[in-house]
């Protein structure tokens, strides 16, 4: 008897272990936005509730949400991080399609905007939590050193060049797009 209970206990314990370790339960979207109406004011409200978007791939829901909580909080660094990453979020059917609906110039500007939403929250807070943004589908930079500002650099560089070569292949706009700038800290 006490055997058959040391078995059963072993086995409760080894299948309610993976549940525990798994942490609470992801808020739905319908919870994110009962938070929002509670409070409209809250920018951490709204950050979640783009975040929750974010999940389900609802990149202009997303991209709305994360506006309201930079309108509210103009100082949220992981906010703009955040905006800024949906421009390579979003992929590059969308991106075809803006090429062929806004024009190749509309696309650099947004990107640039990008840029400079990544930049200003480093600036905001230069140890802003790089988990908001998560990782990218087109893939990992390549290792690029030490020293901060020449892993900054390089990385836009990098990430620069794989726009470049995912517009340009996909849209045959090669003639129209300049040539990345590559930077020298030395």
């Amino acid at each position: 008897m006490i055997r058959r209970g040391a078995v059963l206990a072993t086995t409760f314990l080894v299948t309610a272990l993976p549940l525990a370790a798994q942490g609470p339960a992801r808020p739905t979207l319908a919870e994110l936005r009962a938070r929002v109406v509670a409070d409209s004011n809250a920018p951490e409200a709204h950050y979640s509730l783009a975040m929750g978007y974010w999940i389900e791939k609802r990149w202009d829901d997303a991209a709305r949400e994360l506006d309201v909580a930079i309108q509210i909080s103009p100082g949220y660094a992981e906010a703009w991080l955040s905006r800024s990453e949906l421009v390579f979020k979003r992929g590059g059917k969308y991106w075809k399609k803006q090429v062929k609906s806004a024009g190749i110039d509309s696309v650099r500007q947004r990107i640039r905007q990008a840029f400079s939403d990544e930049h200003r929250s480093f600036l905001l807070d230069p140890m802003v939590d790089l988990a908001a943004v998560g990782p990218s589908e087109l893939g990992e930079p390549p290792h690029l050193g030490a020293d901060a500002e020449e892993a900054l650099a390089g990385y836009r560089a990098w990430w620069l060049d794989v726009l470049v070569e995912s517009i340009t292949f996909s849209t045959g706009a090669a003639r129209d797009w300049p040539s990345p700038p590559r930077t020298s800290l030395t």
